[in-house]
């Protein structure tokens, strides 16, 4: 923290929904957080820039409570650390499900029925991405379509790039959950699939 910076007043002022308190916490942290993750992830921008975005989408929505918090610092990197956990784990379950899915593919004799059912999942995707809102599903698109950077976004949108950022996270928190709800395992094949 730099020493001109009083802590405690910027987390008061973001819990009381100060948006540039927010944005100089962000700036405060950023080179540290992604320093620390960044040599988890096989040194990957993308997966660093993920869970620091999870972050501090976590911590803008918790906000309320930010005032009470006493050594931000470690409450800040043990949420990083718990996403950082969550994302590998994630990415481990992801393959897994590859490889079962493409073993049950190469076993089966009702490949034909299996395509159905997987174009059915895609169905129920392209149905979650209708209903994103207009600014979600445009940065989507950007994003996974036109294989557009966060900065390449943010220019062709006259955005700052931490809202694509978020909006890209608003995004694919909703995809994924519609697709958890609807359906079910295969859910997390088929956004993969439109995701990665």
């Amino acid at each position: 923290m730099p020493p001109h910076v009083d802590e405690q007043l910027l987390l008061k002022n973001i819990s009381e929904g100060s948006w540039e308190s927010y944005t100089s916490l962000f700036n405060i942290y950023l080179d540290k957080l992604s320093q620390y993750i960044y040599p988890f992830v096989n040194q990957s921008r993308e997966d660093t820039e993920e869970i620091i975005q999870e972050v501090f989408l976590k911590i803008w929505e918790r906000r309320e409570h930010l005032s009470s918090i006493r050594t931000f610092d470690q409450y800040l990197f043990r949420m990083a650390k718990n996403k950082l956990i969550d994302l590998l784990a994630k990415r481990r379950s992801i393959k897994d499900l590859h490889k079962k899915y493409a073993a049950s593919r190469q076993a089966s004799h009702c490949e034909p029925e299996q395509d159905l059912i997987y174009a059915e999942y895609q169905e129920t995707a392209k149905k979650a991405i209708e209903e994103l809102s207009p600014k979600l599903r445009t940065v989507f698109f950007m994003s996974t379509r036109d294989e557009l950077s966060l900065d390449e976004i943010a220019s062709r949108l006259r955005l700052p790039k931490e809202t694509v950022k978020k909006r890209l996270y608003l995004a694919g928190a909703f995809i994924r959950n519609y697709l958890r709800i609807k359906a079910e395992w295969l859910g997390f094949l088929t956004i993969c699939y439109l995701l990665y």
